[in-house]
């Protein structure tokens, strides 16, 4: 006669379901994360280790390939034809040696490489390009002024179809219309809100 699960046996068994797929998403990232950056960095070296500066990159990971390739032709032949599997010494040894010189001339240790992960890549690159900036278009000449009223002295005009720089919003005159403090050519002043209407953003 079968057991029946009690209500917390279920519990207990419905939570170590839980706790079982949570750590296999981890491993799973974990080990993605992992593969990515030793082959990344394995790349990495084996680029500086064949690095001929005369050559182009392409042409020398073609002679690799090649002697690869014939590494493993050769292993093909001593198993079809009965071979000596000394013949196999020629090509390894040719490749071994050719390893040890890049390894001496290159040395590929020196130059350090490290993976970036594409979220951190983006990550770097918004730190480095700073706040983003707002743009607006102008769609009617409007005056630009020193402050937030039509009462204060003008500076300079915009014209229909200028876009400018908006450095801070939320400045009120006394009728409660909205003004902006903008840069256009390097000039600085206020104008009005109602004129100014959202084209993108930038660095």
């Amino acid at each position: 006669m079968k057991k029946q699960l009690s209500g917390t046996d279920v519990i207990f068994l419905l939570l170590a379901i839980g706790l079982g797929l949570y750590i296999l998403y981890h491993l799973v990232i974990f080990s993605a994360k992992l593969f990515v950056y030793l082959g990344y960095n394995v790349i990495f070296f084996l680029e500086n280790l064949l690095e001929v500066t005369p050559l182009n990159p392409v042409a020398t990971w073609g002679i690799f390939g090649l002697i690869l390739g014939s590494i493993a032709g050769v292993i093909i032949a001593v198993k079809k034809f009965r071979l000596s599997k000394l013949l196999i010494l020629y090509p390894a040894g040719f490749l071994l040696l050719v390893v040890l010189i890049m390894y001496f001339v290159n040395e590929p240790l020196q130059h350090s490489g490290t993976y970036v992960s594409p979220e951190e890549k983006i990550r770097n690159e918004l730190v480095n390009r700073g706040p983003s900036k707002e743009y607006y278009l102008v769609y009617a000449d409007a005056k630009v002024r020193k402050g937030p009223s039509n009462s204060k002295s003008q500076l300079f005009t915009l014209r229909k179809g200028d876009e400018v720089e908006v450095l801070s919003r939320g400045h009120f005159d006394k009728n409660n219309t909205e003004w902006f403090l903008i840069r256009s050519n390097g000039k600085e002043g206020y104008a009005s809100g109602r004129l100014l209407q959202f084209s993108r953003t930038g660095y």
